[in-house]
């Protein structure tokens, strides 16, 4: 028992750091590669042109909410997922917290940001929805 202790809280120690790297990524990109005071349409616009000429992701952002509550995104190409081996690690928890680091920046609020699709045979994008905390 005390082995698989030592496992889950590995587990638990490798999920937390992959969260906090995604985190603190997407809080640096927003605050040194977009402007924080755009409209949202413009601040979406932008981050999906660098995103892309970056080679991070291409993504479209859904909401009719221009209090920013409840955000849709979808990611079409992940290069944490599209360009690596298939492996058991769990790197959506990455990309949670790289679109929730930015937001939180842009908006100045927590996120919480959930995997509500994910890119298979089966569906062809990864769809995130962020809710304000």
């Amino acid at each position: 028992m005390k082995n698989n202790q030592n496992i889950f809280n590995s587990r638990k120690h490798e999920h937390e750091q992959i969260h906090r790297a995604g985190l603190l990524t997407g809080t640096e990109f927003a605050k040194y590669f977009l402007d924080l005071t755009m409209e949202l349409n413009d601040f979406a616009s932008k981050l999906k042109k660098l995103l892309n000429d970056y080679s991070i992701d291409i993504l479209d952002i859904i909401t009719n909410d221009q209090n920013l509550n409840n955000i849709t995104l979808i990611i079409k190409q992940d290069i944490l997922h599209d360009g690596l081996p298939e492996t058991n690690k769990n790197l959506c928890s990455y990309n949670k917290a790289f679109v929730a680091g930015i937001l939180e920046t842009y908006t100045g609020r927590k996120y919480k940001v959930l995997e509500t699709e994910h890119k298979n045979k089966n569906s062809k994008i990864y769809r995130f929805t962020a809710n304000a905390a």
